[in-house]
């Protein structure tokens, strides 16, 4: 029987405030885009342009109706952007390949500047918030079930990680 390799990837994210202390913590299968597959596919088996620096952005719960394998970095008509958690979106890194997995080298951390409630994350390969370029890529976004509430002065922490799987 033939078999091959999937991805799968998960975000656990929670939110700590110094006063609250822990808010809420999810944890956040991952859905790939089409666009983030298509840059994978390109990178590994095409020499595709330059290696990624893949950054975490969050996704705001206002005026959300869905994700979906068609949004793209330019356009991604059923979210946006959460932008009270940073001014610049933080860079995700990853410890080496291992095992048929690649983890977070350590924990994101967003310091939340804007009370508000967010909707999830995503993981795209550009810097600026709220930016659409059309030359970004949007590799991955993840959803709870509703929405998260934010509190001014707390931190959201993200980790991701993406291992393979067999398929058949």
């Amino acid at each position: 029987a033939e078999t091959g390799v999937g991805l799968e990837g998960r975000f656990r994210a929670w939110h700590v405030h110094p006063e609250y202390g822990l808010l809420w913590e999810v944890d956040l299968p991952n859905g790939t885009t089409t666009q983030g597959a298509n840059s994978l596919l390109e990178l590994a088996f095409r020499g595709g342009v330059g290696i990624p620096t893949w950054r975490i952005g969050v996704i705001a719960e206002a005026g959300f109706t869905g994700v979906s394998t068609s949004d793209t970095y330019a356009s991604h008509a059923g979210w946006s952007e959460f932008l009270g958690a940073y001014t610049k979106r933080p860079l995700w890194s990853a410890n080496p390949a291992q095992g048929g997995r690649i983890d977070s080298a350590g924990v994101v951390r967003m310091p939340v500047f804007a009370a508000g409630t967010v909707r999830g994350v995503f993981l795209c390969d550009r810097l600026p918030p709220g930016d659409t370029d059309p030359s970004g890529r949007l590799y991955a976004t993840a959803v709870a079930a509703a929405g998260l509430a934010v509190v001014s002065g707390g931190t959201i922490y993200v980790t991701y990680t993406l291992r393979s799987r067999p398929v058949s």
